[in-house]
């Protein structure tokens, strides 16, 4: 129940986005010389563009210009797991000087969503 509210949020979001024009192709003018045209997205079109999408995540990563983030990205990461247990540890005995405690816990009002009822449910809440 706790995702009943993210669910809600994102259909609703979804809903605004909605086009309502009739037409299959959009224009925007950019400028007096420039005028820009898509097709209307379909419905389903986030689910068939899923494969597509991943094809060309997997052509980003072989790209000359992006092997400079990638790196960038490798070594940061190879730089924090070694600390990684430090850093928990650390956060940990912040949390305890803050009385915070381990368990969240959480109260149901109308419509079945939750709640968090301590300090630490609604750190771990946002």
């Amino acid at each position: 129940m706790r995702n009943y509210f993210t669910y809600l949020l994102l259909f609703f979001a979804l809903v605004a986005q909605c086009q309502n024009d009739s037409s299959v192709t959009q224009y925007y003018q950019i400028n007096n010389d420039l005028e820009y045209g898509y097709n209307k997205p379909k419905f389903f079109d986030l689910a068939t563009n899923i494969p597509k999408n991943y094809l060309d995540l997997g052509r980003g990563f072989k790209n000359k210009n992006n092997l400079a983030w990638i790196g960038v990205a490798i070594a940061s990461t190879g730089v924090l797991i070694p600390t990684d247990q430090n850093l928990i540890g650390h956060v940990e005995n912040i949390s305890y000087s803050l009385n915070l405690d381990k368990r969240h816990t959480y109260q149901k009002i109308i419509g079945g969503m939750e709640y968090p009822t301590n300090i630490s449910a609604t750190f771990y809440h946002f």
